[in-house]
């Protein structure tokens, strides 16, 4: 599974659970309803800004959209993937 198919499942894992129609979703986040089913439907990316405010109608954690086996990479691991493709939001070098 593609991690952009994780996070809509996720998403409508959250919605489901809360009984949320996807129109009042939409209406709560301020996404069109046309683009979040669209989103919904795979036809659709989804833009950060849209993630972060469904985020926060859903009441999620941001740790809810990383898969369990990315998650559970070690530290050394993921040093290595910062190192390898730069900095980070700080401008210094991961782990200095």
């Amino acid at each position: 599974m593609e991690h952009d198919e994780f996070i809509v499942g996720q998403l409508k894992r959250a919605r489901e659970e809360r009984g949320m129609p996807s129109s009042e979703l939409a209406r709560r986040a301020d996404i069109p309803v046309d683009q979040l089913w669209s989103v919904l439907r795979g036809s659709r990316a989804l833009k950060a800004d849209e993630l972060v405010r469904l985020a926060l109608v859903l009441d999620m954690d941001f740790g809810s959209f990383v898969p369990e086996d990315l998650a559970k990479r070690s530290l050394a691991e993921r040093k290595e993937v910062a190192e390898r493709y730069g900095r980070g939001v700080t401008g210094r070098r991961f782990g200095r």
